[in-house]
């Protein structure tokens, strides 16, 4: 299939809305129950390999192998909202907007995050436009280390209330991860071991792919973080079946699943994105990853 004969779910161009300057206490992204949808699973690969988004470095988790005993509490009953912050420095805001099929981008991160809590009573607040999101200054830096990244999240996420609210924080940084002193240009996404802190780095995820799959690759590395976020897999949420591949740290044997080691090429995308358009599933987590999240709400 030539990129020219790419299925609807892709868009022609990468979408970005003019960011819109606001600030404000606390965010008004308007809670919103998502509604169930046909689990299909599925979820393959794309140029740069989701793995290179996970890379073990002091506090960084993905890769990771040590259970963190506190993650799983998100999805408690007494937690009654869980909230998805999205922060951007300027130059790197999200890609927004609708693929070519009418499906809004950042519907694949609510129908995964549906998919994940659905036997939760939590209420999930995630934001789909730039208006529910917030650009924020960031130090101008080539490449953000682990404690840079805690120190953005401890300056710019907003305070829960209360137990009963729990948030996630997503920053997009115009720079690298950085290692040991060294920026990694193929480090998509990090996410903070036990913190519930994403980092996205958008110069990578732009290089990723051609300009018509980077909102795709995009969502695709958001999820897979989100997944280890919430403890996925074995990292804080117990297994319900044997699919933890411990060779490769906290990822899933079922090579369907966004949560496998290693994906396969642009081809596979495609494949994802000619069964999105068949079955209108968008979820990327496999069986095994969500029946370990349902287990945990009960």
């Amino acid at each position: 299939m030539l990129l020219g004969e790419l299925p609807d779910i892709i868009e022609d161009e990468a979408v970005h809305e003019a960011p819109l300057a606001w600030m404000t206490a606390s965010r008004t992204t308007g809670s919103r129950r998502l509604s169930a949808s046909t689990l299909n699973f599925a979820g393959r690969g794309f140029a740069a390999s989701i793995c290179a988004a996970c890379i073990l470095a002091g506090s960084i988790t993905g890769c990771s192998t040590t259970p963190q005993n506190d993650v799983a509490s998100i999805f408690r009953s007494d937690v009654d909202e869980v909230i998805l912050e999205v922060d951007y420095q300027e130059g790197a805001a999200p890609f927004v907007g609708d693929f070519r099929n009418g499906t809004q981008v950042w519907g694949l991160t609510e129908d995964n995050a549906n998919a994940l809590f659905g036997a939760s009573s939590a209420m999930l607040d995630i934001p789909t436009t730039l208006d529910d999101m917030e650009e924020i200054e960031v130090a101008s830096e080539q490449a953000f280390g682990s404690a840079d990244i805690v120190e953005i999240a401890e300056a710019n996420r907003s305070p829960l209330n209360s137990d009963a609210r729990r948030g996630i924080y997503v920053v997009f940084l115009d720079g690298f991860f950085e290692r040991n002193g060294t920026p990694q240009r193929q480090v998509l996404g990090v996410s903070i071991n036990g913190r519930g802190i994403i980092a996205m780095f958008k110069p990578v995820i732009e290089s990723a792919a051609p300009a018509p799959l980077r909102a795709f690759v995009e969502q695709s590395v958001l999820i897979h973080e989100f997944g280890h976020a919430v403890g996925l897999v074995n990292s804080g949420l117990p297994l319900t079946s044997d699919h933890h591949d411990a060779e490769n740290g906290a990822h899933c044997t079922n090579r369907q699943c966004v949560m496998y080691h290693q994906n396969e090429g642009i081809s596979d995308i495609i494949e994802f994105a000619v069964r999105v358009r068949e079955t209108g599933s968008n979820v990327l987590f496999g069986e095994e990853c969500v029946d370990d999240a349902l287990a945990a709400s009960d």
